[in-house]
């Protein structure tokens, strides 16, 4: 949903979060020259500023004037209403509230005015399309250098509870048979032929996955350079075009262990919040987004402003962009929805790698 709402009832809307046991809350400003700064309101948490957001509307619509929102399951619009002063939307008198994860989507969101829209992923896509590009995915990553036998990508299988993820070991040699099935909880569906497991750090993507109804893939990465910053405690901030795309300071998870059980990987769901990527300290970093090809390219601008910001603090003290500088050289670059920049960026990579001939 886009619903422009005044900042003087966040206070209210943030109460109303307790109320129902609504996890996670996105708003957007109705004053443009602030870009929309309000961020993601955990429950129970303290309203920051952050990233451009969207209000995920489940019961929130009290006092709000009007606007059109969609009701979301991941990432596809299941049903459209009209809000009305003083509606509570509801989806039955008397029935307790649901506990829900708001469907986050921080870069585009289905709004009244683009009643069709759809990512690359939420079109038709067979999963054994979608394995091919896992498949390249981890190729492309572990050939730039974030992935080696450790790391993996994932994605979620569109209409669907399932994730398909790369296995334990990952690196050059994995076939898109090779990808393991997992439910949301983790329970493993289906192994490939060569019955691999799957990774040890699947709660990474399982708990993202449940906290964010938009990211339809991730990767987690080791990338060199970006892992230096969260050990220097020193955060990556937009200093260069490739930062811009992330719109505001990388989180950090302040935790350097492995990610191994379903509370861990909350916590890091967390930090991560509404951002395309999260840095663990001494580990390496998450990166996710709206297609496979997008959690490429958040892979490689996250290490690109990193190597920026890294090289020009041995020639001075680096000059991040400003606010507006960042929101101005974002929409140049990222466009509406960053599609046909990920589809840019994801080509160029086939061809510098040669492997083109197995693009999907």
């Amino acid at each position: 949903m886009r619903l422009h709402v005044d900042p003087a009832l966040l206070t209210r809307l943030h109460a109303e979060l307790q109320r129902r046991s609504i996890d996670m809350l996105l708003v957007e400003t109705k004053d443009e020259a602030r870009d929309a700064v309000l961020g993601l309101i955990p429950r129970g948490a303290t309203i920051m500023a952050g990233s451009s957001l969207t209000l995920d509307a489940i019961g929130l619509t009290d006092g709000l004037k009007g606007g059109e929102y969609r009701y979301l399951r991941q990432g596809r619009p299941d049903a459209r209403r009209r809000a009305r002063p003083g509606a509570h939307g509801r989806r039955g008198s008397g029935s307790a509230p649901r506990r829900t994860h708001a469907a986050v989507h921080p870069r585009r969101c289905l709004s009244p005015t683009d009643p069709g829209a759809r990512t690359e992923v939420e079109t038709a896509m067979t999963e054994a399309e979608l394995r091919d590009r896992l498949a390249l995915s981890l190729e492309l990553h572990s050939k730039e250098g974030f992935i080696t036998y450790n790391g993996h990508v994932s994605a979620r299988v569109p209409g669907s509870d399932r994730i398909l993820i790369s296995p334990y070991g990952g690196g050059l040699r994995v076939t898109p048979e090779d990808m393991v099935t997992l439910e949301m909880s983790g329970r493993v569906l289906a192994l490939g032929p060569a019955k691999l497991a799957p990774p040890s750090e699947s709660p990474i993507h399982t708990a993202i996955y449940r906290f964010r109804e938009d990211v339809m893939a991730i990767a987690h990465i080791h990338p060199p350079l970006s892992t230096f910053f969260g050990i220097a405690d020193t955060p990556i901030v937009p200093v260069h075009v490739s930062g811009a795309v992330f719109g505001a300071p990388i989180p950090l998870l302040d935790d350097p262990d492995l990610i191994k059980t379903d509370g861990q990987g909350e916590r890091l769901a967390r930090a991560l919040g509404a951002h395309r990527a999260v840095l663990m300290r001494g580990h390496g970093a998450v990166t996710v987004g709206e297609s496979v090809e997008a959690v490429f390219l958040a892979s490689l601008y996250l290490e690109e402003n990193a190597r920026h910001q890294l090289f020009a603090s041995l020639l001075g003290k680096p000059r991040p962009y400003t606010a507006d500088e960042t929101r101005r050289v974002r929409k140049a670059t990222w466009g509406d929805d960053g599609t046909r920049l990920s589809r840019k960026v994801w080509a160029y990579h086939l061809a510098k790698w040669g492997l083109e001939a197995r693009r999907p």
